[in-house]
């Protein structure tokens, strides 16, 4: 029997208005939302969601992320088994949560496995667990207007025994508020603040930030102005216990900034770092 993973989309049929997808090792589509079936339609990988698979958004805080509108941020689908061999998902943003219709616009990463498909991202290839985990980079484009979407995920951890059986462990994740506003406070993107170091203070130009982080998780830098509006955001993955992220005073287009005090947070996967940076000309 030909081997089938889940994770969205796949051999698609339709049928008047009615998409019908199938699961298939290049993913199926509308299993990411609590309200469906998951991958044990059918009994296709098993009934049940499993204890054994847990997902999570690297980039997000306290189940959330924040996004300017219009703004295209760059996200990471965590998976995780310790018993199984491969894995795949399906990623959707809902302008509901367990919705159905999209929200923005979702892109796959170069080199991320993933492909988009009536608007949500599933794999194009299973990919393989590295000590228990596997990782999804995506893009997501917010719509050019405030309110709240809802990222879905749900993944399937395979054996790769040749059969979509009940030997396959697959789990949702937690739907994750996405908050679009024209202006993103500091304050909203974590409880647990602790300080970064900022040199020079003030600055010609140039802006060096230092602080601690996990060697090898991906944090984000925000930088904001003084009255809460988001000028830049770089996802940036790390490699030692210590981040030093060059800020050039320019914004996420390349413009250079104007004179003036900003605040600077950088969102790790257990702590947020936040400081004051000022500019001068």
């Amino acid at each position: 029997m030909k081997q089938r993973f889940f994770v969205l989309v796949a051999a698609v049929m339709l049928v008047g208005a009615t998409l019908d997808a199938s699961a298939t090792s290049s993913g199926i589509i509308r299993r990411a939302t609590l309200n469906t079936n998951g991958c044990g339609n059918s009994a296709c990988h098993g009934g049940s969601a499993s204890a054994n698979t847990t997902l999570s958004i690297k980039e997000a805080v306290d189940g959330r992320i924040s996004a300017m509108r219009g703004e295209t941020v760059s996200l990471t689908l965590r998976i995780e088994n310790a018993g199984q061999v491969a894995a795949g998902c399906n990623i959707s943003v809902k302008t509901e949560e367990n919705g159905a219709t999209n929200a923005g616009a979702l892109k796959d990463g170069e080199g991320s496995g993933l492909r988009v498909f009536v608007g949500e991202l599933t794999q194009s290839f299973p990919k393989n667990f590295e000590n228990g985990v596997v990782e999804f980079q995506f893009e997501w484009t917010a719509p050019d207007e405030d309110g709240t979407f809802y990222l879905h995920g749900i993944g399937n951890a395979v054996n790769r025994n040749g059969s979509n059986d009940a030997g396959d462990d697959w789990a949702w994740m937690q739907p994750i508020e996405i908050v679009v506003g024209n202006e993103v406070s500091v304050n909203e993107l974590a409880i647990d603040h602790s300080s970064a170091r900022i040199s020079p203070m003030p600055a010609h130009g140039a802006v060096t930030i230092h602080t601690p982080v996990i060697a090898g998780e991906t944090v984000i830098v925000r930088i904001m102005d003084s009255r809460g509006s988001l000028v830049r955001t770089e996802s940036v993955s790390t490699t030692s216990d210590q981040l030093v992220y060059v800020w050039d005073g320019r914004n996420s287009i390349g413009g250079v900034v104007s004179p003036g005090q900003y605040s600077v947070a950088v969102i790790g996967s257990r702590k947020v770092y936040t400081a004051k940076a000022i500019l001068v000309h």
